[in-house]
């Protein structure tokens, strides 16, 4: 608030409310937070930046939000596109739907296989629906139209997001999310990340710790990329499903 009035700016009180990160539900512990005189609510889901984060960090809600927009726009490309030619109804699903299902992948990317199911199931579905795609398997329909799966461009997504703390271009410090291995182990490439032991699942599957195990098992030259478009390329050459 003082800040607010130093710089001569008006919060909007009414749009702010207060959100505890927990899993234990109990009422009689919560306090209260409050600007100026105006008390703030608590919510149990709260839309920051574009991301619907929940109190126990499972990003449900999100995930059923972005499914949700993400199906009705595969199913109005195949109402109003009058061709039916594959190649343009993707490119319309690439430009319209894909970005919805992957906007900031690296913080709320699920690990429970009912959420990646119901990701992965609006590519499944728009697919089936192209013409001679209908009986084909999933995999085959993604060779057939040269698509990654989703889950595997959210790993893509966590693999980029590292490089890019890694060798400094973004302005995220690499100690608040990494460590490296102390392992003496010349197999592999020469910039392992250490794995630090977890008792939650809210720990074990955020971003900073499920990027690791991937991000050890890339090839030297892979890690080595002199660019971030040529740490690109080489991805585009791995197949990171489950």
């Amino acid at each position: 608030t003082d800040w607010a009035k130093t710089c001569q700016l008006t919060i909007a009180n009414s749009k702010c409310v207060a959100h505890r990160i927990t899993t234990v539900n109990n009422s009689s512990d919560v306090c209260y937070y409050a600007i100026d005189d105006f008390n703030l609510e608590w919510s149990n889901c709260t839309r920051d930046l574009g991301v619907y984060i929940d109190s126990d960090l499972k990003f449900v809600q999100h995930i059923s939000k972005i499914t949700h927009i993400a199906h009705s726009r595969s199913c109005l490309i195949l109402k109003c596109f009058f061709t039916r030619n594959p190649v343009v109804l993707v490119k319309a699903f690439c430009t319209y739907v894909r970005p919805v299902l992957e906007y900031c992948t690296p913080i709320w990317s699920p690990h429970l296989t009912g959420l990646i199911d119901k990701l992965e199931k609006v590519q499944r579905r728009f697919t089936k629906k192209l013409y001679g795609m209908s009986n084909l398997s999933y995999n085959e329909r993604l060779v057939s139209l040269k698509l990654d799966s989703l889950y595997n461009r959210r790993v893509k997504q966590d693999l980029i997001m590292c490089y890019k703390i890694i060798n400094g271009l973004i302005c995220l410090d690499f100690s608040d999310f990494f460590t490296t291995s102390p392992s003496d182990r010349t197999r592999g490439h020469n910039f392992k990340l250490g794995i630090q032991n977890c008792r939650l699942d809210t720990r074990k599957f955020c971003f900073a710790r499920r990027v690791c195990h991937v991000w050890n098992k890339l090839p030297h030259d892979v890690v080595n990329s002199c660019s971030i478009s040529s740490f690109k390329r080489k991805l585009a050459a791995f197949n990171f499903d489950s």
